[in-house]
């Protein structure tokens, strides 16, 4: 006589072991003691899972599946034995695979203390357990704070080193910090009582030449290439604040704070090839259009367009070492992935 298999599914939940986030899944194929590398809805990391102690010794739900002590007690020579309290009122004892099994269940709530049966000190349970869980995590935890510290000692740095430079015929290398751009520059007129004439920047914007409209977009991406290493700099001193003032730090922050520093030797290299690039061409165009005129304007057009051929426009070397730290920063989660947790 053929028997049909129970496959009824049977639900339990374990810790993730990075975030210590509930996993609730269908344990109806599991054998005993059986693992299985899933990923985790919470943080997206590799984790294992198992079928808690008390899910696997009852098949009812987990919120029915309170371990009794008196039933259930090994022998203490072979496990320890630990009793929790909540609001005073004692429980126990319990081995703590069953103490992880009512925390992983919500049978026992965040303010709950623990001890062992030999000992009279009571202690967080959630210390034990989230310790427990993250010690696969431990190093890459450690390596990542550590170069979070290190991207903030080099942007404190890199505000007074050179962010971009400008290499010019006959001016030579000019480099400019971001310490340079925000140190008013005196206004001295040209004739007394008479300021210099600005440019306006309507005009050049609407321009109907092509290479003028290419060059413009080419310095607006430079623009916000700028504006977003401003912006890195301001949350370096307010990352710096929460983290060594008030010890505590916000993923949000870090990625925020990160990909500022990494777009900025990125979209600065496009935004400036795209705008001399452009004004390279243009000066090309007008002497070759100068041909059909005198020797003499085209031979000043020709040298124009060979003077501005030698521009070059590139960020700093400290933004460059920035951002390679930042990117290695950003990926560590993705590297924490090769990292089998310890079950």
């Amino acid at each position: 006589m053929n028997t049909t298999p129970d496959k009824t599914p049977r639900f339990v939940i374990c810790p993730c072991q990075h975030c210590s986030g509930h996993i609730e899944f269908d344990a109806s194929g599991f054998a005993k003691d059986e693992t299985r590398a899933a990923e985790c809805p919470h943080c997206n990391l590799e984790t294992i899972i198992f079928v808690p102690v008390a899910a696997s010794q009852d098949p009812k739900p987990i919120a029915n599946t309170i371990p009794n002590p008196s039933a259930t007690k090994p022998s203490s020579s072979q496990v320890e034995l630990f009793y929790y309290k909540i609001a005073d009122r004692e429980n126990g004892p319990y081995t703590f695979d069953q103490l992880r099994s009512l925390w992983n269940s919500g049978q026992i709530t965040g303010d709950a203390l623990f001890r062992n049966e030999k000992s009279s000190q009571w202690e967080p349970l959630s210390v034990r357990i989230g310790q427990q869980s993250r010690i696969s995590f431990a190093p890459i935890t450690k390596l990542n704070s550590l170069l979070l510290k290190c991207i903030f000692a080099i942007s404190l740095v890199a505000f007074f080193l050179p962010n971009a430079s400008v290499s010019v015929p006959i001016f030579g290398k000019i480099e400019v910090s971001m310490f340079d751009f925000f140190t008013p520059k005196s206004d001295k007129p040209t004739v007394e009582g008479e300021k210099p004439v600005k440019p306006n920047i309507k005009d050049v914007i609407d321009s109907d030449d092509f290479q003028f409209k290419k060059a413009n977009f080419g310095a607006i991406i430079c623009a916000l290439a700028v504006l977003g290493i401003v912006l890195h700099y301001l949350l370096t001193i307010v990352w710096g604040v929460l983290s060594f003032a008030f010890k505590k730090t916000f993923s949000i922050l870090n990625i925020v704070w990160l990909a500022l520093a990494l777009q900025f030797p990125i979209l600065f290299s496009i935004g400036a090839h795209i705008a001399i690039g452009a004004i390279k061409a243009k000066a090309m165009s007008d002497a070759g259009n100068d041909g059909d005129n005198s020797p003499g304007a085209a031979l000043g057009t020709a040298l124009g367009a060979a003077f501005i051929n030698q521009i070059s426009m590139q960020p700093g070397a400290i933004m460059w070492v920035l951002m390679v730290i930042a990117l290695f920063c950003l990926g560590l989660p993705f590297l924490a992935r090769q990292f089998k947790p310890v079950s």
